[in-house]
């Protein structure tokens, strides 16, 4: 286990889902109202969604959840969107977890414009936790690298949590899982316009990395920022290999000659 039990907090958890409120609300009531506020008004208070979250647990199929995909989805296009509560991500996180659909949050969690959901220090330390403990480094990895393009990795625990997963699923990774996929278009599917002239290409480097072999090596590299030891260190180098920045990887060699503490950690980075 890599998270106690008191980090968890599973009875503080518990305790706030028997709130009067809740106890009152019958999920399939509330899926079915909700929905029908979006058909019929294209509007649902934020209180709803939230109440919603937190009563997931209750959901007796999967197609309750695909519901509730769908309706968050509607949900980001309504102007109560705008008061999305933090509270709302670490909810539908938890209540995942105990319904034992932790991968179906990995879409959710790539497409913030769909959904919107981000994760905290606390959901994201509770959800790397879960993929860790299955041993499931790859989508641990996927997590680590969300919280990476959301600039979301400054407590200790998580970047320790993260580095476990990426370094593992380093480890076991094939040259088939870096490929990158691409969806074919049917020709029936593809509509050519004519355009006055094409937009000069731009990658920022970042939303636009796209090179999966990439986007490990940055995460890595994100987590393992102002190393102090020779294994994170360490680390940081092997995420910078990946990530094919060379200049940032003699400016941490550097660093090892400069500091009688530190040393490259060869059962990490192989030379």
């Amino acid at each position: 286990m890599y998270l106690s039990d008191a980090y968890q907090a599973f009875d503080k958890w518990d305790e706030s889902l028997s709130s009067e409120i809740l106890q009152k609300t019958n999920i399939s009531e509330l899926l079915i109202d909700v929905e029908d506020k979006l058909i019929r008004k294209k509007f649902v208070s934020s209180l709803d969604i939230e109440i919603l979250a937190a009563k997931l647990t209750h959901v007796e199929t999967t197609e309750d959840l695909k519901l509730t995909e769908t309706i968050l989805e509607k949900f980001r296009r309504t102007p109560d969107a705008l008061e999305f509560q933090p509270s709302l991500a670490y909810s539908f996180v938890r209540n995942y977890l105990d319904l034992g659909q932790k991968e179906r949050l990995l879409p959710i969690l790539q497409d913030k414009v769909k959904y919107g959901i981000f994760l905290d220090r606390f959901s994201a330390n509770l959800l790397l936790n879960a993929f860790l403990l299955e041993k499931k480094y790859k989508e641990a990895a996927q997590v680590c690298t969300d919280l990476m393009l959301q600039d979301e990795g400054d407590d200790q625990l998580t970047r320790a949590l993260g580095l476990n997963a990426c370094y593992n699923y380093y480890l076991i990774a094939a040259d088939e899982d870096f490929k990158t996929t691409e969806t074919e278009e049917e020709d029936e599917d593809i509509v050519k316009v004519k355009v006055h002239f094409v937009r000069n290409y731009t990658n920022d480097d970042h939303f636009d990395l796209t090179d999966k072999r990439k986007l490990l090596g940055k995460t890595m590299a994100y987590l393992s920022r102002d190393a102090n030891n020779s294994s994170i260190i360490s680390l940081q180098i092997l995420g910078n290999i990946l990530y094919k920045k060379f200049g940032r990887i003699c400016d941490t060699l550097q660093t090892i000659l400069d500091n009688d503490q530190l040393q490259l950690d060869e059962t990490i980075v192989r030379i």
